[in-house]
């Protein structure tokens, strides 16, 4: 069996999502790198965020890479993060003690072609409904009711809930959808809604004044949880198969630690 080594899968990905891709703001790129002269693959774990419950799987399976869409390190250095939590020196302490590496992509993931609205729209079953893709968001046709709809992100998505302004008195069609999976911005959303005019927007981050804002402009809205990004295992695993048929890969998808009761 050929073997795969870390600077090969890494080169690999950094061709394909360069930094100059991301966002001003993201932390993409290693957060940790473990030291070490054969960095040789055994196997590497998929996962929306690297916390105890990744990390544990990680040493369970004997990865040596973590590869992450949400940066474990989100500051410009690790003295930033530990301000506000102590936690992520214990979990330092434990990837380095297994010699595992943990590697992110995020906002140069999302701006792909088959990026993270790709994967999402796919999984919805939408992908042949899009009528026009943004940076990080999609439209799509969808033509059925807000029941409809609903149903669907709950069914396909494992939803327990989701938060809404919609009023079910409307009783209309969803003709069109603006999709922008994770944080949307709504005041980019609102600029581009005088063209588009979309039946309603769905997102995962809407702060309680940009809801104000969104109501206040007679903008109906979903809000679905962030956990939805976890497309981002599926897709990343299918991308890495494809082009290291060989690597072993562990997908890791959390269960959603915000229940609806």
């Amino acid at each position: 069996m050929l073997e795969i080594n870390e600077k090969q899968l890494i080169s690999f990905l950094e061709k394909k999502y360069p930094y100059q891709k991301a966002e001003k703001w993201d932390f993409v790129g290693y957060s940790l790198k473990r030291k070490i002269k054969n960095d040789k693959l055994n196997k590497i774990l998929l996962c929306l965020d690297v916390n105890k419950f990744s990390i544990n799987k990680a040493i369970t399976e004997k990865v040596n890479l973590i590869i992450s869409f949400h940066p474990f390190c989100f500051a410009s250095n690790w003295e930033d993060i530990f301000k506000y939590d102590l936690t992520k020196k214990e979990l330092i302490k434990m990837l380095e003690k297994n010699k595992i590496s943990v590697y992110s992509i995020h906002t140069n993931f999302d701006q792909d072609k088959k990026g993270t609205k790709y994967w999402f729209i796919k999984k919805l079953g939408l992908d042949n409904k899009i009528i026009k893709n943004y940076k990080f968001a999609s439209i799509l046709l969808f033509e059925k009711s807000f029941g409809d709809l609903v149903d669907l992100l709950k069914n396909k998505l494992n939803l327990n809930f989701i938060l809404s302004n919609y009023s079910l008195s409307k009783n209309k069609i969803i003709n069109k959808i603006y999709l922008c999976p994770g944080a949307g911005d709504i005041y980019e959303f609102i600029k581009k809604n005088k063209k588009d005019k979309v039946d309603i927007l769905i997102t995962s981050d809407i702060k309680w004044n940009e809801q104000q804002v969104l109501n206040s402009n007679n903008i109906d809205f979903i809000q679905i949880s962030h956990k939805t990004e976890d497309v981002f295992v599926e897709g990343m695993f299918e991308i890495i198969k494809e082009k290291f048929p060989n690597l072993k890969i562990v997908k890791f998808i959390q269960n959603d630690f915000i229940k609806g009761y």
